[in-house]
């Protein structure tokens, strides 16, 4: 039997196992066609690389074939005949309508995988949407992330749909940790902490994170809030960062630093004469100093007096040093990307996974799988509403998190708080998670590709 096309952007390394399982099932080759990627960059790729366009697993370490083509390559591939079926996911804005004309001119039947439970928005998403729907309609079947893109393609004219759980590897996630993070941000001293992982982007909701931490004071019961995959030095201040500028000014004003208006506002006025002599060339002659006089502060300190201040401080103190010198409130640690085993480290050392992503005009979040990543480790997980896996089904308010509504700084630092002052909670939430994301497996996930092949004749597994 001919194996099945199977055209998308990326094989990142959450995906590897899922398409792993497929080949398994079904027989499939891969035809990679790149772009940006939005998987991570919370967790480094196999290559060490936290960059978008590297988040790809090696080649030499994908376990099943596959190939890296242009986007317009992919129609040749779909009409040559040399596949009995094609799946293509809804990314690529010519990958997909070449896959779909391939397929139509190879008649060979075309199976969408659909992750968008709200269309995007923007000026090229909107001139796309009547394409996408007819592509809805006229796909011999679909398969979605969940219930919830599930009930949106059917709402546009989907017949014939299926789900394909999201999944991670669960063995993996849920393996035994001996080691704790050594990270040297990570807050270990902390005795309750709460974990972001994920981009520093607007949509991701960071800002009203903050915000809502900063109203929760949880930072004086010693709590902490860490946020990995931000980066080190934090991109907070671009417009259309992860924080807006109400909680900026806010921030700047609590630790005393000059906004960037004032900076700017001085920076072309012209100074007296005064002003631009230095403090010693200010003073009378009579004013001189001697030579001691004229050393600088620390030149004129002995070895130990002329340490910085932060070399002077305890590391815990200069911690909170530095992130007073970032603008970052209290109590709250900022970590580069890290590896999955890392990760792992900090969701075991954790308690509760914040996932606080937003509606944007251009994003809904489709799923989110750091929640079935913290869930395998027993995590509390408190997420917005905007996040696919509270509207798919996996993450359910009170029964295995919380959940609040998107960018309510309020509702969000409540849930914060409450899971704070409630151990029982948190570990009741949490058992109830590990127990529900065992259902999510890459191998039910390529089920639901077996489903949608047997519709049209052409499971090997006669699903």
């Amino acid at each position: 039997m001919k194996p099945v096309l199977f055209v998308t952007g990326h094989a990142p390394p959450e995906r590897v196992g899922a398409f792993a399982a497929l080949h398994e099932r079904e027989t499939i080759e891969v035809a990679l066609y790149g772009g940006r990627s939005l998987h991570g960059p919370s967790v480094l790729d196999a290559r060490g690389e936290s960059d978008e366009s590297l988040n790809t697993t090696p080649p030499a370490e994908l376990p099943f074939p596959h190939r890296y083509v242009r986007q317009r390559e992919t129609a040749r591939l779909a009409a040559s005949g040399a596949y009995r079926a094609v799946v293509c996911s809804t990314g690529g804005r010519v990958a997909l309508p070449a896959t779909w004309a391939g397929a139509r001119r190879g008649s060979v039947p075309l199976i969408l995988w659909a992750s968008l439970w709200a269309h995007p928005r923007s000026a090229p998403h909107m001139l796309s949407y009547p394409a996408l729907r007819r592509l809805y309609s006229s796909a011999d079947a679909i398969v979605t992330y969940g219930p919830h893109v599930s009930a949106y393609v059917r709402a546009r004219g989907a017949r014939n749909v299926h789900v394909a759980p999201q999944a991670v590897d669960n063995a993996f996630w849920s393996a035994p940790v001996t080691a704790r993070p050594t990270d040297p941000a990570w807050p270990g001293e902390a005795k309750l902490k709460f974990v972001f992982a994920g981009r520093p982007d607007r949509e991701k909701g960071v800002g009203a994170l903050i915000r809502a931490w900063q109203r929760s004071d949880l930072h004086a019961s010693s709590a902490a809030l860490v946020l990995v995959g931000v980066g080190s030095s934090p991109p907070w201040i671009p417009p259309g960062g992860a924080v807006d500028s109400s909680w900026e000014v806010t921030t700047r004003q609590r630790v005393d630093v000059p906004s960037r208006a004032g900076r700017a506002g001085t920076a072309g006025r012209a100074k007296t004469p005064d002003q631009a002599k230095t403090p010693d060339q200010a003073k009378t002659p009579g004013q001189a100093k001697t030579p001691d006089q004229a050393k600088t502060p620390d030149q004129a300190k002995t070895p130990d007096q002329a340490k910085t201040p932060d070399q002077a401080k305890t590391p815990d103190q200069a911690k909170t040093a530095g992130r007073a010198r970032m603008g970052m409130p209290a109590g709250v640690s900022c970590i580069a990307p890290v590896s999955a085993e890392h990760l792992r480290e900090m969701y075991a050392d954790a308690e509760v996974l914040v996932v606080p992503s937003l509606w944007t005009r251009t994003f809904r979040e489709p799923w989110g799988l750091v929640v079935n990543e913290a869930m395998n480790r027993g995590l509390a997980i408190i997420a917005s509403d905007a996040v696919g896996a509270v509207a798919g089904g996996l993450v359910r308010d009170g029964h295995n998190g919380l959940v609040v509504p998107a960018d309510e700084v309020d509702a969000l630092a409540e849930a914060m708080v409450r899971l704070a002052r409630d151990a029982e909670l948190r570990a009741r939430l949490g058992a109830a998670g590990a127990r529900d994301v065992g259902a999510y497996t890459h191998e039910a996930w390529a089920r639901g590709f077996s489903a949608a092949l047997a519709t049209v004749g052409l499971s090997r597994t006669h699903c």
